[in-house]
């Protein structure tokens, strides 16, 4: 990633080091010096000038409606001295999801935090609708798992049939959002793709790759749940991330397969732009 100028922020906030780079800006490792001198880690999210206005005023509303613990908490909002907009946000400590995924991990606390945190959002009228790894992060202190990056979520009630249903991440993406078919895009769309995300954490394959294989042989329980989640038609879907919670609380427990460095590194490097663009 090019190191691009270090933003200048009014007050007590200042940024170190770029950390990520996506389509919708960079985000920088930072800090915040209270009155004490006592410092305090953050993540500063700097947007692209040609998106920056509206994009930060979509996630500004989204993320007004929803403070959660396990949703990414965001201290502040403004303006760079050169005048391009910023959002300051709790730093993970131990990175994202996709960061842990070539490791073993306990799937349930990871999807058990997902669903808690969008059953919050869709209770306020919210949808996120770019679920994937890389917006899960991990914190050293509890909880663990907390979810960010509301900048493409929309209130289901502005007008569904306008919206722009195509934002998302390939791969992740429910069938609705391929399609354009903005007045079917409701809760049950982000958990098409907590579907995504649980069958890529249990397989350790990509989550386009499940339209590449055979369908893997999972208990019971586990294959019925995911096929609640992963069905094409959202009238047919579980709805309600609050029902998938209460289904997967009855699973059995499950370990994730660690994810394989991929031979192929033209894979390798097209996955991590796909999981790390929007």
């Amino acid at each position: 990633m090019p190191d691009p100028t270090t933003p200048s922020l009014p007050g007590p906030f200042r940024a170190i080091a770029p950390l990520a780079q996506g389509g919708f800006g960079v985000v920088w490792r930072g800090e915040h010096r209270d009155a004490d001198g006592h410092v305090t880690p953050v993540a500063i999210k700097l947007l692209h000038a040609r998106r920056a206005s509206a994009l930060l005023q979509q996630e500004v509303r989204a993320l007004a409606a929803v403070r959660h613990p396990n949703i990414v908490e965001v201290y502040d909002t403004g303006l760079t001295d050169a005048s391009e907009p910023y959002l300051v946000m709790e730093m993970a400590d131990q990175g994202t999801l996709r960061d842990h995924m070539t490791a073993p991990l306990p799937v349930k606390p990871i999807l058990r935090a997902l669903l808690r945190a969008l059953a919050h959002a869709h209770a306020r009228g919210l949808v996120h609708r770019d679920i994937k790894p890389a917006n899960l992060l991990r914190f050293s202190t509890a909880p663990t798992w907390r979810l960010a990056d509301f900048g493409i979520a929309y209130a289901l009630r502005h007008d569904t049939a306008n919206a722009n249903v195509y934002s998302g991440t390939p791969g992740y993406m429910a069938p609705e959002q391929w399609q354009g078919s903005g007045r079917d895009i409701g809760p049950w769309t982000d958990l098409y793709s907590v579907g995504c995300l649980a069958w890529s954490l249990l397989t350790g394959l990509p989550a386009r790759a499940r339209f590449e294989i055979a369908p893997p042989s999972f208990p019971e329980p586990v294959a019925r749940w995911l096929a609640g989640l992963l069905n094409p038609d959202p009238r047919a879907r579980i709805g309600y991330a609050v029902e998938a919670l209460w289904q997967l609380d009855d699973l059995p427990e499950l370990m994730s397969t660690p994810r394989a460095v991929s031979a192929d590194a033209t894979v390798t490097a097209m996955e991590t732009a796909l999981e790390t663009a929007a």
